[in-house]
């Protein structure tokens, strides 16, 4: 099968900068060649890629997709679909598409900023008085408010009826039961003691006369 050679040269110092100008015309299946002549479609291109430099950049064999001719502001495009390549050629791949996703994660970011702006212009935040309301009615003590309107129960919260709150007696206060409890235990004690003060005057008292 007859098939056409390129050799072309690209001007560029090293690969760094021919992938931040002309990664764009490398994929996994394609590649863009700039600045050549027209080839009929299924043509057979073995070609070769160096920098100015003289570094050879990639080596490979494809077949003519499609080409896109030149004008004043952009190059020749001839488009081909690889058929086989070189190793060197495979790590130039990686690293362009390598190269590819880190600018388009990029972009998207400036497009969310740029559409974040878009949004904050177009709906400004408008700032308006708050009225002051009327102040809520003081409850009667140990009923609570219900919030549903006519003083009905919330019917959401199961129609449960509010908890009424009374003070706490004290338990020093006298009338406490613990007060009562503790007063009554210390009385008895206070009459066992006396009780058993009386006895043992007593039972001396009998000694010293015997």
């Amino acid at each position: 099968m007859s098939h056409v050679v390129i050799r072309t040269v690209r001007p560029y110092p090293n690969e760094e900068a021919f992938l931040q100008e002309e990664g764009w015309t490398l994929s996994r299946k394609s590649i863009v060649l700039l600045d050549q002549p027209e080839h009929p479609e299924g043509t057979v291109v073995r070609f070769e890629v160096k920098l100015e430099s003289g570094q050879r950049l990639m080596r490979a064999e494809g077949s003519v997709i499609r080409f896109r001719a030149g004008d004043g502001e952009f190059p020749s495009q001839l488009e081909l679909k690889f058929r086989r390549f070189d190793a060197a050629t495979k790590a130039l791949i990686e690293s362009a598409e390598a190269l590819a996703a880190l600018t388009e994660d990029d972009y998207e970011v400036i497009d969310d900023i740029e559409a974040l702006s878009d949004v904050e212009a177009s709906a400004p935040i408008h700032t308006e008085p708050i009225e002051a309301s009327d102040p809520a009615p003081d409850s009667a003590p140990g009923v609570a408010l219900s919030s549903a309107p006519g003083g009905l129960d919330n019917p959401a919260a199961g129609n449960t009826q509010p908890l009424a709150t009374e003070p706490l007696g004290s338990f020093e206060s006298d009338a406490s039961p613990y007060t009562q409890a503790v007063s009554t235990e210390a009385t008895r004690a206070a009459t066992a003691e006396q009780e058993l003060d009386a006895a043992v005057a007593d039972a001396t008292r009998e000694a010293r006369s015997s």
